[in-house]
């Protein structure tokens, strides 16, 4: 658990999940059979017959299907072949139109606030929206526990699958030196056990649920990690004191903010002043 986590975890109570009969908006049915269909979650699903009904209702799939009176144990090849001749083709026409497919309205303007603040790229968003996603959704982590046990390389494979990006773009993106490892934001966990769900360790139990809501500010989502600043007193008129100095600081920082503007490096610029207290150099 990160500190952030554990911080923020101190403040806020677990919010409720989203019930499982609510019907997912048609991004989150697209990654709950790409969960069941190529991932191979199915299998496991059909031996959970109560999780099964829950599941497959909420897909759309009709009782007939999978009915363990007409098929005998769910388990068999026949109701797995059954289940697959009724979900592919939703399925398929879900994939047909998957670029047009987003996130709910709220979480997709919050995310792009939140982009816009701490500098997220197109996959960290994504990460990030499937990771709220997932915590706020029980239907969506219940198929996700289908896959069992995950390593972290394992995690990273099912996310690129998912989300339909090169695996080497999410394992950058969830790397620690990474800009959501780095907020805080979203976290691989790499040790011991774990399935999907507990393997993304987003900044607070609560975070979810506030990128969920409408027209959430991006400070309030990072309240208790990030505080705003009070306003600067101070401007370079107050430092005559620096000399040619100052002239050099000036130049270079308008390179840098011209540079990052133009969308050049993301990083920040340092600048070292040392010497006497009254007399930087």
């Amino acid at each position: 658990m990160t500190r952030h986590q554990r911080l923020l975890d101190a403040l806020n109570a677990t919010p409720p999940r989203a019930s499982a009969s609510e019907p997912p908006v048609p991004l989150v049915r697209l990654w709950l059979l790409r969960i069941l269909l190529p991932l191979g979650g199915l299998r496991q699903l059909v031996r959970d017959p109560q999780g099964a009904s829950r599941l497959l209702a909420a897909l759309g799939v009709p009782r007939e299907p999978w009915d363990a009176s007409l098929h005998g144990s769910l388990e068999s090849e026949a109701a797995l072949a059954a289940l697959r001749q009724t979900l592919d083709p939703v399925w398929q026409a879900l994939e047909a139109q998957a670029d047009a497919l987003v996130p709910p309205v709220e979480l997709s303007e919050n995310l792009a606030r939140l982009g816009a603040l701490v500098q997220l790229s197109a996959v960290d968003c994504r990460l990030l929206g499937c990771a709220c996603l997932l915590q706020a959704l029980r239907l969506f982590e219940d198929a996700a526990d289908t896959l069992g046990v995950l390593t972290p390389a394992k995690a990273i494979g099912v996310l690129a699958t998912l989300l339909d990006v090169p695996e080497v773009a999410v394992k950058r993106a969830l790397a620690p030196a990474g800009v959501l490892a780095h907020s805080g934001l979203l976290s691989l966990r790499r040790a011991g056990q774990g399935t999907l769900s507990t393997r993304l360790e987003l900044l607070s139990a609560s975070f979810a649920e506030a990128m969920l809501a409408p027209d959430t500010e991006p400070l309030a989502l990072l309240r208790g990690a990030v505080a705003s600043s009070a306003p600067a007193r101070l401007t370079l008129d107050d430092y005559p004191h620096l000399g040619l100095s100052r002239t050099l600081l000036r130049t270079y920082l308008a390179s840098a903010l011209g540079h990052h503007l133009a969308g050049g490096n993301k990083s920040g610029t340092n600048v070292l002043l040392y010497g006497p207290p009254d007399h930087a150099t």
